[in-house]
Formats: structure tokens, C-alpha cells, sequence
């Protein structure tokens, strides 16, 4: 009791140390969910770019929180002091240039290209990690020269869903806008009817028992086995922007042909065990 009365004084009168000191303390998976929270809140978010950022979560100028380096799956912690020194970077002869000299190593810059960490000095994201792994190899480089040779040959740049997907794997929640805004944006203005009839996760509190159409997003399929049976069947969670529930699937030719990242929608049942997928129903994948 105390301890929740200390968290509540504190996020009420010091909310930007609150929330810095809950999102340095939580798991990846927490992280996403109390970035929204503080958003509602009406706590602002610098843009994750070079310039912005920190090792760690930290206040930026008394009024928004920088994002710290320390959310990026995989990056390498000998990284991260090199990786701030890149803020003094104003162009991009200058940026490849300083990740050549303090050797920033493929396994950082690679997700933080892919990021769009850089968009702010050079917007081309898919280009920067082609230039970045061309002049890494080469021992001896005139940087301005190797990078106009580069950069005549067209690249193009990642696009939103493979950004979206870069979001997903190596933060493990989306930073900029969920794809299930996008779904949901898509089918208001194409078949704005649909919704009437279907429910996304953060619709289905306090549902009674009965039959339900669910769309989402699919973050995660789970393979489970019946403790009585053997038998083996799934869960699938579905996500919208701002919570998840779990669909059960007991046919493993229902999920055949969906992943990760897909937007469905499902016709299911209802009871005291959760949301399960119909035995003569389908799943709807969106395209």
C-alpha cells in the first residue's frame, strides 16, 4: 500500500522521473505499453534520431524524454559511447566518416539504419547501410568519393511496412505508428460498416459468452499441447494500438499461411476459457 502510494505521489507530481525510472527498469516488452501510457499522460517524446538520444531514457530540457540507445535489441553495450559522440555529426560524410574511425560495428549500425536513426542527416535509410557496409571493408577511403560513387547507383528506401517490421524485431513493440492504425484507418474509409460488426482487443473487456468477430494484429503464435490429450494447438495474440487477446486455435492448417505481423480478422467463440477460433469458421488474412 505504501509503495503504491508513493508511486502514485510521484507520478503525479514528478511525472517525467516516474516514467524514466519505470521505463529504465521494465523489460522490452513492457516498454511500448508505458510509452503509450505516458502519452496519454501528455508526456512527449523526442524524435529517436541521432541528435536525440541517450544510453539510457533521460529528460530532454525539463518538458520530454529523450529515448535511450539501451531499447535497441542486439546493439552492442561497447557501442553505446561511440554512438552518442555521433550527435556532434552535422552531414553524411561526416557521420561515415566518425562510425569508420571509432569502429561502430555492423551489429549497431545495421538496426539503427534500419531504424531510421539517421533520417535526419541522411533520409535514404536503406542507402546509409549500403554506403556504411562498402566503406567498412575498404582500409583506405577518400569518404566524399567513395560516397558519390555509392550513391549514384539507385537504391530504394525501405518501405513503411519494412519499417514498421524493422520496429517490431528490434525494439519488439512500434515506436512510430502501430500498423493496426493503419488497418483499422484502411478499412473506416473502404467499408466502414465492418466495423460495426467487429471488435478489436481494447473492445473486448467484459464481453458475455457468444460468438465474436476479432481483428488485430498478430504479434506473437504460441504453440501449446493439451495436458490430457497430447494434442497440440495454438494461441494466436492479437493486438490493436493499445491492448492484446489471446485467440485460440486448435487446427494447425488455420494458421498455415499467417505470421507475425499480419492483420486478420476472426470469427470466434466466447467462453469462461477466452476467445477460441470456430471449428467451421476461417481466418481472414488482410492484404
Amino acid at each position: 500500500s505504501i509503495n503504491a502510494y508513493v508511486s502514485m505521489w510521484l507520478k503525479v507530481h514528478y511525472p517525467l522521473e516516474y516514467y524514466i525510472a519505470l521505463l529504465n527498469n521494465s523489460t522490452a516488452t513492457d516498454i511500448g505499453h508505458f510509452m503509450k501510457t505516458a502519452k496519454v499522460s501528455g508526456i512527449e517524446f523526442k524524435e529517436f534520431v541521432v541528435g536525440n538520444s541517450d544510453i539510457n531514457f533521460s529528460i530532454d530540457e525539463g518538458s520530454s524524454i529523450r529515448i535511450g540507445l539501451s531499447i535497441v535489441k542486439g546493439l552492442a553495450s561497447k557501442d553505446y559511447e561511440n554512438i552518442i559522440e555521433l550527435n556532434k555529426c552535422n552531414d553524411v560524410n561526416e557521420l561515415v566518416k566518425t562510425i569508420k574511425k571509432v569502429k561502430i560495428t555492423k551489429r549497431s549500425f545495421e538496426p539503427l539504419c534500419r531504424l531510421g536513426y539517421f533520417k535526419n542527416i541522411f533520409e535514404n535509410s536503406a542507402m546509409l547501410e549500403k554506403i556504411l557496409n562498402e566503406i567498412k571493408v575498404k582500409k583506405k577511403t577518400v569518404i566524399g568519393d567513395e560516397i558519390e560513387q555509392i550513391t549514384s547507383e539507385e537504391v530504394e528506401d525501405y518501405s513503411d511496412a519494412q519499417k514498421l517490421a524493422f520496429e517490431k524485431k528490434y525494439l519488439q513493440f512500434y515506436l512510430s505508428k502501430h500498423p493496426f492504425e493503419q488497418f483499422r484507418d484502411f478499412i473506416e474509409r473502404e467499408e466502414p460498416e465492418m466495423l460495426e460488426t467487429m471488435l478489436s482487443p481494447k473492445q473486448t473487456n467484459d464481453l458475455e459468452d457468444g460468438k465474436y468477430i476479432v481483428y488485430g494484429v498478430i504479434t506473437d503464435i504460441i504453440m501449446k499441447k493439451s495436458k490430457n490429450t497430447g494434442r497440440e494447438y495454438f494461441r494466436l495474440l492479437l493486438e490493436d494500438d493499445e491492448q492484446h487477446v489471446f485467440v485460440t486455435v486448435f487446427n494447425v492448417v488455420d494458421i498455415k499461411d499467417i505470421g507475425e505481423g499480419d492483420l486478420v480478422i476472426i470469427e470466434t467463440s466466447k467462453n469462461n476459457f477466452g476467445f477460441a477460433k470456430g471449428s467451421k469458421s476461417r481466418i481472414y488474412k488482410f492484404s
